[in-house]
């Protein structure tokens, strides 16, 4: 299982690269690179790194990336907009792709299978016995 999961994160996250480079636009670039950190996350998830994974998400997603967005809208780039398509949805399937792969990547990452120590957490401390007679 792990496999697999593996190579879904792996090949998202190599695909959306790619897509950095390639992008002509900076804001898609720069979402693209949201979703390189979040493959990046699930990989280090799979690995049991799970305060690096976290840290990631915060850091460089939470703080860089979204400074990166900030940066490039306040440039004010032309971006190259076709005055005959005044109503382009040709994007609405990419959205919700990535959309559909972004939730579907968050559910797995969150599951019980990439909890740890799940077993431990169902025997802590505090759904003992001994600590509801202690306090009682």
């Amino acid at each position: 299982m792990k496999h697999f999961f593996f190579f879904f994160f792996s090949s998202i996250a190599l695909t959306s690269a790619i897509f950095v480079i390639y992008s002509t636009n900076t804001i898609y670039s720069a979402f693209f690179l949201i979703l390189v950190f979040i493959n990046s996350t699930g990989l280090l998830l799979i690995s049991e790194v799970e305060f690096i994974s976290i840290m990631l998400i915060i850091i460089y997603v939470g703080a860089i990336t979204v400074l990166f967005l900030f940066v490039i809208m306040m440039l004010d780039i032309n971006v190259l907009v076709y005055k005959k398509n005044k109503n382009n949805f040709g994007y609405l399937p990419i959205i919700f792709l990535i959309s559909f792969i972004f939730f579907l990547e968050t559910f797995i990452m969150f599951s019980k299978i990439f909890t740890t120590y799940y077993h431990l957490i169902e025997q802590s401390f505090f759904k003992n016995d001994f600590f509801y007679r202690k306090i009682l």
